[in-house]
């Protein structure tokens, strides 16, 4: 009776997310609800910033290192007009209250662009920091 609310409590400490038994997510991650397919990933061991895929066909918003699991990347907006695209991201930390494992990780979210895409700006909604990339299609 118990093993079902164990492991829903390791995967919130975890992840930030919470699996609902019938395959649903209570996680409210952005990415979820979003137009361009995403991928969260915990260990990306890349250096913080924003990475154009050598192909153009993704990006990455990386954390760099953090001390803990926890920290995610949130696209907070996302806004695609004709051949633009833009996205507003943020770090989401982990509560002050929230038990999480002692861990470094290096968080970060693949966002996978539309093939047509020519002008990618993606900003951090907290520190306004701005990366314009083009395609020059």
């Amino acid at each position: 009776m118990w093993k079902p609310l164990i492991f829903a409590t390791c995967s919130l400490a975890l992840t930030g997310c919470f699996a609902v038994a019938t395959g649903g997510s209570a996680c409210c991650d952005s990415a979820s609800q979003t137009a361009l397919p995403m991928k969260q990933e915990l260990h990306c061991q890349l250096e913080e910033g924003v990475i154009l895929a050598d192909d153009m066909s993704s990006v990455v918003v990386s954390l760099g290192w953090r001390p803990t699991l926890g920290y995610r990347v949130r696209v907070e907006d996302e806004d695609i007009d004709g051949t633009e695209v833009y996205l507003g991201v943020r770090e989401i930390k982990p509560a002050s209250d929230l038990a999480v494992a002692q861990v470094t990780s290096s968080p970060c979210l693949t966002v996978t662009l539309p093939d047509d895409w020519t002008v990618l700006v993606v900003e951090n909604t907290e520190s306004d920091r701005v990366r314009r990339f083009t395609s020059g299609r």
